[in-house]
């Protein structure tokens, strides 16, 4: 193979770049075409990635999508056993059931009457309260009970 000098190479470098910008003849005709190929080609790879979308939507919808993490021990009533809702959901199950407050200072929370009706619905454990009065004002207990035949999560 042959060597070729620095202002040969130059040349090259030069007819180069008047071809591929069209300022001859031959390089006006091959931007033509090079434009149509790349259009076709553009069409081609669009086409293409559209299809490997749609293919990755149809896995995930199918199953194949990210893995999911394995059932807790609790089962498929969601709550993993000593997590701060199993404790809440054991007091609330308990014949004498449980008041806000005493949850509250178990948990180590400010409120949690939210995350008390939140628990019970997604056990499926039914929630009631009982207000009673005293000398301070209203005590609300709450109560959950689970459906027959379903065992207790955690």
């Amino acid at each position: 193979m042959r060597t070729i000098g620095p202002k040969e190479q130059a040349q090259r470098d030069l007819g180069a770049r008047r071809y591929a910008s069209g300022l001859t003849d031959e390089g006006k005709a091959g931007r033509a075409e090079r434009a149509t190929k790349a259009i076709e080609t553009g069409t081609a790879r669009a086409t293409a990635a559209a299809d490997r979308a749609k293919a990755k939507k149809a896995a995930k919808t199918a199953g194949g999508g990210k893995a999911k993490p394995a059932a807790s021990p609790a089962g498929p009533e969601g709550l993993r056993p000593g997590t701060k809702q199993a404790k809440m959901l054991s007091m609330l199950l308990r014949p004498e059931g449980a008041t806000e407050k005493a949850i509250c200072k178990a948990i180590g929370w400010k409120k949690c009457r939210v995350t008390i009706v939140r628990v019970c619905e997604k056990v499926g454990a039914t929630l009631t309260k009982k207000v009673a009065e005293n000398p301070k004002g209203k005590v609300t207990t709450y109560f959950a009970t689970m459906p027959a035949g379903q065992r207790t999560p955690a």
